[in-house]
């Protein structure tokens, strides 16, 4: 004996006609299975690969889980309202990549925000609720379960059928109801509805309540596999056998040990994931096939045909499998893939899928699709919104440069600046010293001026405000309809050095440029307004937003040098483009 169980597998291929290796009963194992099984199993690895097509699909499906994973933590709480510090609280729970606030200003039109107390003379505080347009995807979700109800019932059935004596605790059946598509209530609305083949025991949410199958149907007890045989059996005309699909993607390829061994696996007859197997030795070949049946038949019931393999490991001993079942989907990796995708291991069915898109097709995926189509309306208005804001900005730098333009010449024939000429002026411009003077070639005198580089008229001082801000931001936006306010307004400024100069302002210039340099600039007044500070991750360079309205009495303009931005990192943003505003001041 000791002999024989070191065949190899190259042996057991040639000797696989030997009568003396078959059972004459066909439930008894032969002996060439086992030592076929025993064998193969021993010598032969199979090593993981990855599938980027399949990882794919899970990739796609990760912005509406994550969307929907906030919906259920709103939807779970008493009344649905929830205040806005509170869900922000629960981000690292939800899993969510970036702030709450964030993540609603991206993903419009699934809650509404209003303002409410959460104690009885308390500050108002912002709390968020569902939508109208929530609420009416709820309506159609119980629209879809109630249609599809008895396919539900079939579903929960097959379920019970696979078991240990037909039962499972009501609590596993809980966690899996969202992969395979139970309503929330389904054990008032499917149990509760259809006592012929449900039975309650114990008290939901105690741990100690199980469902039990009463009766069932004759055509719940056919697996994916048989009816599929049945079905190219009546196409065809001749008896087919039921079968595994077996498929590999492009470019992943078995060696011959293990071709052959999938080979004589595949020979193995098929046991049905609802027959009873009490009988069979838990090691034998058959148990083997017989848990990779259960496998196919619970991935084949679910929505999208996989299912987290931690959920799977919860039901070892109702479906009887052992605990090291996970190695199957890597031995097996014609018929399922294991994907790692974002740290969670994920069964997958291949056949069910087309590279990365989903070709056998669930009736209650309907509801998935409304979910997708909802968010798919309010990120539609989003980039709407965004594409007008842009386009408002566009048209406030026009009107800008056209009243330049329209602008005359003071007596030195110096223009008021267009956009084209701070165009020039950005190519040729140089940072000076703190404390360096700049001449003109014109002047008698050397003159210090609020910016360097500016020719301006001896009755004229050009005041340029750099805010390095993406071109494209509300920031941006505030600030450009601020400047558009500032003709004709009287200030006093005060230079760096002390010097205050008072008058009115008569252009405004806008224009985008590269990073130069940073200017902070503070107001001072009877009403001191609170500046907005941002900063952005990978430097220290500050950005200062002027509001809408001010007080205009002092404007204080300090130069700072430029903070050299750190090398580029991954996720690091690197702002390339600034905001650049020229303000030309009348002298009294």
């Amino acid at each position: 004996m000791n002999t024989l169980l070191k065949i190899t597998p190259k042996m057991l291929s040639k000797s696989r006609q030997l009568p003396m290796f078959r059972a004459h009963n066909p439930n008894v194992p032969s002996l060439y299975h086992i030592l076929q099984f025993n064998a193969s199993m021993s010598n032969l690895k199979v090593v993981w690969r990855k599938d980027p097509k399949l990882d794919q699909a899970i990739e796609n499906d990760k912005k509406w889980r994550l969307c929907y994973r906030v919906v259920r933590e709103v939807l779970n709480e008493p009344g649905q309202v929830i205040p806005l510090r509170y869900l922000a609280k629960r981000r690292e729970r939800l899993r969510l990549p970036i702030k709450l606030e964030e993540f609603l200003s991206q993903n419009p039109g699934l809650f509404d925000i209003f303002k409410d107390r959460i104690r009885p003379k308390s500050d108002l505080v912002p709390f968020v609720r569902p939508s109208d347009r929530l609420n009416q995807f709820l309506e159609d979700e119980k629209s879809i379960h109630s249609n599809n109800e008895p396919f539900i019932v079939a579903k929960l059935c097959k379920l019970l059928m696979m078991a240990k004596n037909r039962v499972v605790s009501v609590e596993k059946l809980v966690e899996v109801k969202r992969e395979f598509g139970f309503p929330n209530d389904f054990l008032v609305r499917i149990v509760s509805a259809h006592p012929e083949y449900f039975r309650l025991h114990g008290l939901p949410g105690q741990g100690q309540s199980y469902l039990e199958l009463v009766s069932s149907n004759e055509e719940f007890c056919k697996s994916v596999i048989e009816r599929r045989a049945e079905e190219e059996s009546r196409l065809m005309g001749i008896n087919v056998r039921p079968a595994f699909e077996w498929k590999l993607p492009p470019g992943f390829f078995f060696k011959k040990e293990m071709r052959e061994w999938v080979r004589d696996w595949m020979e193995l007859p098929y046991i049905s994931p609802y027959e009873d197997v009490s009988h069979l030795d838990p090691a034998s070949p058959e148990m083997e096939k017989r848990m990779v049946g259960v496998f196919h038949e619970l991935l084949s019931l679910s929505i999208y045909k996989r299912v987290p393999v931690p959920i799977l490991g919860k039901f070892c001993e109702d479906f009887r499998y052992s605990n090291g079942f996970t190695s199957v989907f890597t031995r097996h990796s014609g018929i399922f893939y294991m994907s790692l995708k974002g740290g969670i291991q994920t069964a997958m069915l291949r056949e069910a899928y087309k590279g990365e898109e989903l070709v056998d097709l669930d009736p209650l995926c309907e509801i998935k699709n409304k979910f997708v189509e909802m968010l798919e309306v309010g990120w539609r208005e989003r980039a709407e919104k965004l594409r007008m804001r842009r386009g408002s900005v566009g048209k406030d730098m026009e009107i800008l440069a056209a009243r330049n333009k329209e602008l005359k010449c003071d007596e030195r024939n110096t223009e008021l600046w267009s956009l084209e000429k701070l165009a020039d002026f950005k190519t040729s411009y140089r940072p000076r010293l703190p404390g360096q003077k700049v001449t003109h070639p014109e002047d008698d005198h050397d003159k210090e001026e609020a910016v360097v580089g500016v020719r301006a008229p001896q009755d004229k001082k050009a005041l340029t405000f750099l805010f390095e801000q993406n071109p494209k931001s509300p920031a941006t936006m505030k600030l450009v309809r601020f400047l558009m306010k500032l003709n004709n307004e009287t200030v006093s400024i005060e230079l760096k050095n002390g010097t205050v100069v008072h008058g009115t302002i008569i252009g405004v210039d806008i224009s985008m440029n590269t990073h130069l340099k940073t200017v902070k600039l503070t107001l001072k007044g009877k009403n001191p307004v609170t500046m907005d500070h941002l900063s952005v991750r990978g430097n220290n360079i500050r950005y200062y937003i002027l509001p809408d309205s001010l007080n205009l009495e002092t404007l204080l303009v300090e130069e700072t040098p430029r903070v050299k931005p750190k090398k580029p990192t991954a996720g690091m943003k690197i702002l390339t483009e600034s905001l650049f505003a020229t303000v030309v001041c009348h002298l009294f």
